[in-house]
């Protein structure tokens, strides 16, 4: 039986990055960045488009900021670039 190609409902298939699957939604997402340690929501940079937040990780990087935007997805800033 030929394998079937994942759909954009399997987000599970699709992979992702920081935890968040593509094609989640903006609050979910918001949700999963938020549960990271050190991470905090920056309202005040946020807007209609892009969601922005202050501190955390990735990767044993210490991170200035973390964006979420539907142009780049995922973005991070390690705070040794800041």
């Amino acid at each position: 039986m030929p394998e079937s190609k994942p759909t954009k409902n399997d987000k599970a298939l699709i992979g992702g990055f920081m935890n968040v699957a593509w094609g989640t939604s903006r609050e979910e997402a918001m949700k999963i960045i938020s549960l990271r340690d050190g991470v905090v929501f920056d309202a005040k940079e946020s807007n209609q488009n892009d969601i922005y937040f202050n501190g955390g990780t990735f990767s044993d990087f210490q991170v200035h900021m973390i964006s979420l935007s539907p142009s780049c997805t995922i973005g991070f800033i390690p705070d040794s670039l800041s």
